[in-house]
């Protein structure tokens, strides 16, 4: 005859029953994106540019500008999902929905923080040519840390061109890459630092964004 007690479940089962579960929660963002979620993606980097402008407003954060030394005008994180978003918008009028589901189906996108550095009134020098700033971007530094700091893949930056200057620049857009893969559902704090005591700090909710 069967006992009708209950057996009790070991460590084993539970753990095994709810490992997928943890590890979902603990993934910050899909990667690689669903066809679904890139024609979304394109039809948001080609839509409306209010509801564009709208989407990105959570994924940046604007610093006060300082009384002195180089803006860090913006901070943007990018998810893979936002990514897609920027670089389609970035080139709407040569990309197609099949294009840009050829382009980024099964390929994994990098997670990025983008940066926006401007010239003020006493950085630099009025006087400096882009042969004497040579690439000053490279003086500013992006650090993101979920508990413990995460090494960026790849680090690029790029002069903002104006003809007003003397050096031609008013400004740098610095890209640090991440691997999606270390980084985790919840917040996550950026600082960047450059000259002058330059220095801007953040701290985005990974889970509420897409």
């Amino acid at each position: 005859m069967q006992s009708n007690r209950a057996r009790p479940i070991s460590a084993l089962a539970l753990i095994t029953l709810f490992l997928p579960s943890l590890a979902t929660a603990a993934l910050a963002f899909d990667n690689p994106l669903s066809t679904s979620a890139i024609r979304e993606a394109y039809f948001l980097a080609t839509g409306n540019p209010d509801k564009r402008a709208e989407f990105f407003d959570k994924y940046t954060y604007h610093p006060p500008t300082p009384k002195s030394g180089p803006a860090i005008s913006s901070i943007q994180v990018q998810t893979p999902f936002a990514a897609v978003v920027h670089d389609i918008a970035d080139r709407s009028l040569n990309v197609h929905a099949p294009d840009a589901v050829k382009e980024y189906y099964g390929k994994p996108v990098q997670f990025r923080i983008r940066v926006v550095i401007a010239f003020t009134a006493t950085y630099p020098p009025s006087a400096s040519t882009s042969m004497q700033l040579g690439s000053f971007w490279n003086k500013f530094h992006v650090h993101l840390r979920q508990g413990k700091e995460i090494s960026s893949r790849s680090v690029q930056g790029k002069p903002i061109l104006s003809t007003e200057t003397p050096s031609g620049y008013i400004g740098a857009i610095i890209v640090a890459n991440y691997d999606p893969g270390k980084i985790e559902s919840g917040p996550a704090t950026v600082i960047v630092t450059g000259p002058d005591d330059a220095k801007a700090e953040t701290t985005f909710d990974l889970g509420a964004l897409r």
